[in-house]
């Protein structure tokens, strides 16, 4: 008898946070797109802006403003590769879908610490 309550309870738990599941990686889908679009943005806006510096505006020229844009796109490759580093210690691969994976499950980890879900996860359910 108190094994089935055992497993009534344990199907509520698991309701509870895979509720909490989805809501995160529904925002966590939203914060990946504003990043991708804000990135592509910047991006666009950068090469814009360059070509505009070289080409439209005479005194400043191709001398004056390559140097600027390799600087910046320089700084760029090595803040991502410094991201890559950073989370590839913990990652078998490089692979966009393991690092988004990785976050994702860094991040629902941190949030069920946060709900007291993990510990009711751990304590209660050792015995499976």
């Amino acid at each position: 008898m108190e094994r089935k309550f055992q497993i009534m309870n344990l199907k509520k738990d698991i309701k509870v946070i895979e509720g909490i599941r989805q809501e995160y990686i529904t925002k966590q889908r939203r914060k990946i797109r504003l990043f991708s679009g804000v990135a592509c943005g910047f991006f666009t806006t950068q090469f814009f802006l360059g070509y505009h510096l070289i080409y439209n505006i005479e005194w400043l020229g191709w001398d004056l403003v390559e140097p600027l844009t390799y600087t910046i796109s320089q700084g760029m490759f090595i803040a991502g590769m410094l991201a890559i580093l950073r989370s590839q210690q913990k990652l078998k691969s490089s692979e966009y879908g393991d690092i988004e994976q990785y976050w994702t499950e860094e991040k629902l980890r941190s949030i069920y610490m946060k709900k007291g879900t993990m510990s009711l996860v751990e304590t209660r359910y050792k015995f499976l």
